[in-house]
């Protein structure tokens, strides 16, 4: 999304238009609607700003959807940034995982990684069942040495 310049209002999109969100003299966009009226959009919950993008479509102006999830998908880069990487050992070595099961701050996330392991082998089934099901069907539709005599 590129940045409003300053002193730009943005109006609701409406039978009868009102102002929902303006850009200051330094370009910082502020709501002037709801419950964060006159609060600067970076500073507005994560919350609000997943409403404005899922259900604010039926009246907000696109530069403000725009503008809101830019703000959050800058919000959950910064939060990906501060997480601590996961370390798992490896997952052939079975007394390995159980150690760190049983002795790692991180034992809640066995189950979430079991999780994603389960859903990752489900997607990898589908793609190998599809490609398998296309050979099957390229093999039976070509004509076999047989067919030319």
């Amino acid at each position: 999304m590129n940045a409003l310049e300053p002193g730009t209002v943005l109006y609701a999109e409406t039978v009868r238009p009102y102002p929902v969100a303006h850009a200051d003299e330094s370009g910082i966009l502020w709501l002037d609607f709801g419950k964060h009226a006159g609060t600067p959009l970076h500073e507005v919950s994560e919350r609000y700003l997943r409403w404005m993008v899922q259900s604010g479509k039926a009246f907000l102006p696109e530069d403000l959807i725009e503008a809101a999830a830019a703000t959050l998908a800058m919000r959950q880069t910064a939060d990906r940034a501060q997480e601590e990487p996961l370390i798992v050992p490896d997952l052939r070595d079975a007394p390995a995982v159980i150690d760190w099961a049983q002795h790692s701050g991180t034992a809640g996330d066995v189950s979430a990684i079991c999780y994603h392991m389960r859903l990752l082998a489900n997607q990898l089934e589908a793609v190998l069942d599809e490609r398998a099901e296309r050979t099957t069907r390229r093999l039976f539709a070509e004509p076999g040495p047989s067919a030319a005599c």
